[in-house]
């Protein structure tokens, strides 16, 4: 109920804007829908093919995501019609600046993580937590703040590779599940990913948009208000994400 409800103030915060904005208004039509989903089946079965993939084990998740690529081409070529030789040219021109650019943020922060493990940081960051407090809730507070500031300027390769080390000691210490610890942990990456100033996504979709980033940086700010909440919810209420995994798994 909890997550439905944080569910309900994303969607009020995108009808907000939408009245605010004016932007049309389509009313629900049960038969384009319906006409919709037909001509969207063979589109729907990428996702599948990168699910089923990798959690059968036949295939690794790159892989699986390179046939849904090439999955996709041939759908679009062949059965839509949608993209022609010129377009597929100018969408791997693009696609190469963009993974360029994806790629330069990821090595330097990758680099900075080196410094910062050679420099024992991590160990610095694990005192500095432990210091403060021993209240789990005031931990798991700290532990939020941190990774949220790191994913401000770090991609979650390089968080793990930093945090991981020093943060499930501690999360073990406190008592925490690891499956709980691991939820909390992920949403934080997701939020850094979308927070300026260096939120990878951001210059994804400044690339493939055409979008100043100044524009995605004010845009993307109320979304995070709901990103949050969820966060705070998930970090304090462990029902919210242990509930499903027990109920499964016993």
């Amino acid at each position: 109920m909890a997550l439905s409800a944080i569910g309900n103030c994303g969607r009020l915060l995108v009808f907000i804007f939408a009245v605010k904005r004016g932007y049309e208004r389509t009313p629900f039509n049960l038969k384009a829908l319906a006409e919709s989903f037909k001509g969207s089946i063979l589109s729907l079965v990428t996702p599948l093919i990168i699910l089923a993939g990798f959690t059968t084990g036949w295939i690794t998740p790159t892989e699986a995501s390179c046939i849904a690529v090439v999955y996709s081409l041939v759908i679009s070529a062949l059965v839509y019609r949608s993209i022609e030789l010129k377009d597929f040219i100018k969408c791997a021109k693009d696609s190469a600046v963009g993974a360029a650019n994806t790629l330069f943020i990821i090595g330097t922060s990758t680099l900075f993580t080196y410094v910062m493990v050679k420099e024992g940081i991590s160990r610095d960051i694990a005192n500095f937590i432990l210091g403060i407090s021993s209240n789990p809730a005031v931990i798991l507070l700290i532990i939020n703040i941190i990774l949220l500031i790191l994913g401000m300027f770090m991609e979650p390769g390089a968080i793990l590779t930093l945090m991981l080390p020093v943060l499930v000691p501690i999360a073990q210490g406190i008592g925490l599940d690891l499956v709980h610890f691991g939820v909390i942990m992920v949403l934080n990456l997701m939020i850094g990913q979308v927070t300026p100033p260096f939120g990878v996504c951001l210059f994804i979709i400044s690339d493939l948009a055409r979008l100043r980033l100044e524009m995605l940086y004010k845009g993307i700010l109320p979304f995070l208000i709901p990103l949050l909440v969820t966060l705070m919810m998930c970090t304090y209420i462990p029902g919210l994400v242990t509930w499903l995994p027990n109920t499964l798994l016993g």
